[in-house]
């Protein structure tokens, strides 16, 4: 992403109680929701303005969520299933006026608990000292303390040479992933890249960037990695403004596990497709960007994306969708619509977290039920219909 998030300072409040499913034309969807989402489940997690909600669960089974607030990452817990959250604490704090934004959580084989997150620069910026790049804490003790940050990637220092949205996968023989969009190698272009470095040592040291998708002339951006189960390789959920259309829509990039990106993943390989089933894709001018892709204990997968698909308004009135594909994060089809956004506001920044064998609870940062326009963390749990 390229653009700065602001709030919208729209007045008034919502009622959470309505089901917002929809098929793709925008209209009330006739078919049986795939997922149920429960309203009496809708909760505010933080106070505070809130972008880029991730949930985790730890190995003590204890929740946790990092989010960006106010230029920090910050992180809280919850021992009760997500009912009640703990007072948020700091990761990474602004310095000199460079954001600590877009995080990502994973804990490690080890216990180690790793946060990445994009330095951002003021979007004005020109002082060379002050730069985008990829970084990472890590926690040894679940959180109590962190480690100084580390380094991985640095970008430049202006808005078109940025470097974004980390996000992480372990493999069984710890071998770390990290993943991020990637401007900087663009001097003279808005193209952006796929990049991902590795680590064979729980973190403390990584390799130089490898490409593993780019499409010449647009902007692949927002990965999230899954390493799909039953070795059916490796899917990366990516945001891709050249697929159709003349705006961004979702889209998976995938590798074998003997193959891990050897070779780079262009924009008409075989190993690039449309994330939606052919009935449910988007219009070709409606926008379905910053995706989320999880896997469920029975394999089906789990893609979120915003989208104004059926909303006026330009992307910035988008909402979150939440879809179900397949084993292979193929044919991803009815979107349902989680959390209940008039025009005027929107539900962004997504991401979906598995509670549990049956229940998917959807991440987001709305300003939906704000009484004064801010982003705030928002949760709803969603149960999966048995015929998924």
């Amino acid at each position: 992403i390229w653009l700065l998030i602001t709030g919208f300072l729209i007045h008034g409040c919502v009622s959470p109680n309505s089901n917002n499913d929809q098929d793709p034309e925008g209209e009330d969807s006739t078919q049986v929701s795939p997922i149920t989402w429960d309203r009496s489940t809708l909760s505010k997690v933080y106070n505070g303005t809130a972008f880029y909600p991730r949930i985790t669960r730890l190995q003590d089974q204890t929740l946790m969520g990092v989010f960006e607030s106010e230029g920090a990452t910050l992180f809280t817990k919850s021992n009760d299933e997500g009912r009640t959250w703990s007072e948020p604490q700091e990761v990474a704090g602004r310095i000199n006026g460079v954001n600590a934004a877009v995080p990502e959580v994973i804990q490690l084989q080890n216990g180690n608990i790793i946060v990445a997150y994009n330095t951002r620069p003021p979007q004005d910026n020109d002082d060379p000292n002050r730069r985008f790049g990829i970084k990472i804490k890590v926690s040894e003790d679940n959180g109590e303390t962190w480690s100084e940050e580390k380094k991985i990637y640095e970008g430049g220092f202006t808005w078109n040479r940025g470097v974004w949205e980390p996000a992480m996968i372990q493999f069984p023989n710890e071998e770390i992933n990290l993943f991020f969009a990637n401007e900087h190698p663009y001097e003279n272009k808005e193209d952006q890249e796929i990049s991902m470095v590795r680590s064979q040592d729980n973190g403390e040291t990584w390799s130089v960037p490898q490409t593993i998708s780019y499409r010449e002339g647009f902007r692949d951006g927002m990965p999230v990695p899954l390493i799909l189960q039953d070795e059916k390789g490796i899917a990366v959920a990516i945001e891709d403004n050249g697929l159709y259309g003349n705006t961004f829509k979702p889209v998976i990039v995938w590798t074998s596990l003997e193959d891990k990106w050897s070779n780079m993943i262009t924009g008409d390989s075989p190993n690039r497709w449309s994330a939606l089933a052919d009935k449910y894709e988007i219009g070709p001018n409606n926008y379905g960007g910053a995706p989320y892709l999880r896997q469920m204990p029975s394999g089906k997968t789990i893609l979120s994306f915003q989208t104004n698909e059926g909303r006026s308004g330009d992307w910035t009135n988008s909402t979150m969708a939440v879809s179900i594909g397949d084993e292979e994060a193929r044919n991803f089809s009815v979107l349902t619509k989680p959390f209940d956004v008039p025009e005027g506001r929107s539900a962004m920044w997504s991401s979906v977290f598995i509670k549990n064998d049956t229940t998917i609870t959807a991440v987001t940062s709305t300003n939906a039920y704000s009484t004064t326009g801010q982003s705030e963390f928002y949760i709803i749990d969603g149960y999966i219909s048995p015929n998924n």
